[in-house]
């Protein structure tokens, strides 16, 4: 279930940041953002935020993407370790031998350490950027916003959804290796604090502009 989970999420990965880059294509050939015309033959200083945000965006995507890549390695590292492949019944004596190939690796918490500041910085320099916008422009609309734009508010959505449950799971200590790196650190409980704060104002605005949206 665990490596199904992070399959999903290197798609997330994957979709995401193509989605954004064709939602900045069309700010930046129509002039338009969520059915509010930017009217100027000039570079915006909101064409300039969301291509910030879609170039960090798009490189935390590829750091996330390799965080995730090592967690199904080690899952599988896992259920290896723990199979058994073969077994003998030796004067009345049934016995499973396990399979000892997996048994010398450990768990690198420099993954967990690359999820939890990659996050962090996503909440900030990505998907808080896209909220903050959207909410900015939620009451100029004029029309309900193309299908992309809706969706990109939706992925939004799911991106801080998933970004709260990665700090609370970090905050409480849940997953391989996760306890050994959040407990004994200051600077990361408070990175997750202020990641789970952010992350639910951040959610706030994009339900809010979503409301809005299909309200036009």
């Amino acid at each position: 279930m665990k490596i199904c989970l992070y399959i999903g999420l290197i798609v997330y990965q994957v979709v995401d940041p193509c989605l954004t880059w064709y939602n900045f294509y069309v700010l930046f050939r129509d002039k338009t953002f969520s059915g509010v015309s930017i009217d100027t033959k000039h570079i915006t200083p909101v064409e300039v935020v969301f291509c910030f945000s879609c170039v960090t965006g798009t490189f935390l995507g590829v750091c996330m993407v390799v965080a995730y890549v090592y967690y199904i390695h080690y899952h599988r590292h896992c259920i290896n370790r723990n199979s058994f492949p073969s077994a003998s019944f030796k004067d009345g004596v049934f016995r499973m031998i396990r399979n000892s190939a997996f048994d010398n690796e450990k768990f690198d918490l420099r993954y967990v350490e690359l999820e939890l500041w990659g996050i962090v910085l996503e909440v900030v320099f990505r998907d808080g950027i896209h909220s903050a916008i959207l909410f900015w422009m939620r009451k100029s609309l004029i029309k309900k916003p193309d299908w992309h734009f809706l969706v990109f508010a939706v992925f939004r959505i799911l991106a801080h959804v998933k970004q709260i449950i990665c700090f609370f799971t970090k905050f409480v200590g849940w997953g391989a290796g996760e306890k050994r790196c959040c407990s004994h650190s200051c600077e990361r409980r408070i990175a997750i604090i202020i990641g789970l704060i952010v992350g639910g104002v951040c959610l706030g605005f994009a339900i809010a502009f979503l409301i809005d949206a299909t309200k036009v």
